[in-house]
């Protein structure tokens, strides 16, 4: 087995994506936490109703139960996405230069091979074409009465 390259990251490259991140996702995501917060808050805040009955304030525990269990669902899976796609933020770069350096050394063997092909065939022909150049002034020579 090889050994593997040094895993270093362009600092300026790195700035930026952490900047993206923020602004694409973790703002985003903590502000859709911030709205599910109120949204719960809002919830579970005693109604305008005048009038409240014990099955009322059951059925409505009942009900931010079920949709924090929703929600937690939601975070669970959101939170598996987001691990998910900063685990191949981080190793994508260093595939796609083992790529890029695979391409490389293919493009080269493929130039070498190519040129050495090239040269045969070039050969050949030159050859060919000087014979027959050679045989063209002989046939000059005796031809020219």
């Amino acid at each position: 087995m090889e050994p593997q390259p040094p895993r270093t990251r362009n600092p300026h490259t790195k700035i930026q994506i952490d900047r993206e991140s923020f602004w694409q996702i973790w703002l985003p995501i903590g502000l859709t936490i911030l709205v599910v917060i109120g949204l719960v808050v809002w919830a579970s805040v005693p109604g305008a109703a005048e009038v409240r009955g014990p099955i009322a304030d059951v059925s409505l525990v009942l009900l931010i139960v079920v949709w924090a269990a929703l929600a937690l669902v939601a975070l669970v899976i959101g939170a598996a996405v987001i691990y998910g796609l900063y685990w191949l933020l981080r190793e994508s770069p260093f595939w796609f230069k083992r790529g890029q350096d695979i391409i490389w050394i293919v493009s080269q063997q493929t130039r070498s091979t190519t040129r050495q092909v090239e040269d045969v065939l070039t050969s050949a022909n030159a050859g060919a074409a000087g014979a027959r150049r050679v045989a063209d002034r002989f046939r000059d020579l005796f031809t020219r009465n």
